[in-house]
């Protein structure tokens, strides 16, 4: 193989469409509250918060096409560390070489990298299940969808409320 051939970037897609970063922002959701999709169209992990990346560093920008047709940037790569839902629980996992893409609307999870590192993703009803390495395979995230996404949502400071009744009513038939 010759040199030009191996210093071309390969070709990048992301299926969840742009128009999801509109939304967002008309929301005011600042992009480290936004979540994570996972997407199975994604050829790499994409992440927008560059506040997320371990041992990142800037490479030269990559062209990403999305669904919708549209063409980003990306302009680093990285680790990301996320945290994955499993019930009550959560799991850590790191999304290993991670492009930095500043312009997408949530980071995206690609199935393609999961199973690539030897993990397994299985779809059954409303739920994206992530499968530990073989042969003992154990579930270690469950991530519903939500809208016709599979999203987790970003960990956010959970608020404690109590409501207490300061009357007292009677309820009569």
């Amino acid at each position: 193989m010759n040199a030009a051939k191996e210093s071309k970037a390969p070709d990048n897609y992301a299926f969840v469409t742009t128009d999801l970063v509109s939304i967002a922002e008309s929301m005011h959701v600042p992009v480290e509250r936004r979540g994570a999709i996972v997407d199975s169209g994604a050829t790499p992990h994409f992440c927008p918060d560059r506040s997320k990346f371990e041992n990142f560093v800037e490479i030269s920008p990559q062209k990403v096409y999305t669904a919708n047709g549209s063409v980003l940037s990306a302009t680093g790569r990285g680790d990301v560390k996320i945290d994955l839902p499993l019930g009550l629980k959560r799991t850590n996992v790191t999304l290993k070489d991670t492009l930095y893409a500043p312009s997408m609307a949530f980071t995206l999870i690609s199935t393609n990298w999961i199973m690539s590192a030897g993990l397994a993703v299985l779809f059954e009803g409303t739920m994206c299940k992530i499968l530990s390495h073989g042969p003992k395979r154990e579930v270690i995230a469950e991530i519903p969808q939500v809208e016709g996404l599979y999203s987790v949502v970003a960990k956010t400071r959970q608020h404690h409320h109590a409501h207490v009744a300061r009357e007292r009513l009677t309820l009569s038939y």
